[in-house]
């Protein structure tokens, strides 16, 4: 039980980490959410910054999702710990908490 609520947040701040801000960030100095659409989303990245900066976030991205999915299979976990784990970084991409739970794609 104690892994799987380690995961869980783990999941949930891994997914919280916000790749195409800190992308924009790096690459041209910006807050890319004074650009385009304001989302911290990868297509938002890739209106505001040269594309090859997206490509690294493409990949980062998806595996802030599946990588706490593997690891939870790695130890173990049934099915449902697993889909568990995958939501919790979801929502971390979609309510980030390092850019105060508003970020991700999926803002609503």
């Amino acid at each position: 039980m104690l892994k799987f609520i380690a995961l869980l947040l783990g999941a949930y701040l891994l997914g919280s980490v916000p790749g195409a801000y800190l992308a924009a960030r790096w690459s041209r100095g910006i807050d890319i959410r004074r650009f385009g659409s304001g989302n911290v989303g990868m297509s938002n990245l890739w209106r505001a910054a040269p594309a090859w900066v997206s490509v690294p976030v493409i990949l980062l991205d998806g595996l802030k999702g599946a990588g706490p999915i593997w690891l939870a299979q790695a130890l173990g976990l049934s099915l449902w710990a697993q889909a568990a784990v995958g939501l919790a970084a979801v929502a971390g991409n979609n309510w980030p908490l390092f850019l105060g739970f508003n970020g991700g794609a999926a803002c609503w």
